[in-house]
């Protein structure tokens, strides 16, 4: 049987929204946006940067993952004192699936710590998904 829809297809759906960069004190916003075109399974949500991260403690970022109603944090990754990321390679966000309703949104919030905050690279927020 032929499936009729990205939905019918057997396996896992892998979706790239990039970010841009940003100042270091740039303030605290949602720099991407992905939306469920289905009832879908959320299975991992990954961020991979085009430049290394270094953390630091006081002035710094967080990534967070934010839920369909742009308020609830599912995930995040505080970029303190020996939490990095090396350039190009994938780090987990949030790796417990769930279910989201088809048009429901996950968002990409990069979070001001700190009056000065620190630089943050231009990447990808990999999203990995199946039909449910």
């Amino acid at each position: 049987e032929m499936a009729n829809s990205r939905h019918d297809l057997i396996g896992s759906n892998f979706d790239q929204i990039r970010f841009p960069n940003e100042a270091a004190a740039n303030a605290t916003d949602l720099v991407a946006m992905w939306y469920a075109p289905f009832a879908c399974r959320v299975l991992t949500v990954r961020i991979v940067y085009t430049d290394a991260v270094t953390g630091q403690n006081t002035n710094t970022f967080n990534m967070n993952l934010i839920n369909t109603d742009a308020t609830t944090e599912l995930g995040n990754i505080d970029y303190v004192a020996g939490t990095n990321a090396a350039a190009g390679a994938e780090t987990n966000i949030y790796a417990t699936a769930f279910n989201l309703a088809q048009g429901n949104n996950l968002y990409l919030q990069r979070e001001l710590v700190g009056a000065g905050g620190m630089a943050s690279p231009v990447g990808l927020m990999l999203v990995e998904y199946e039909g449910r």
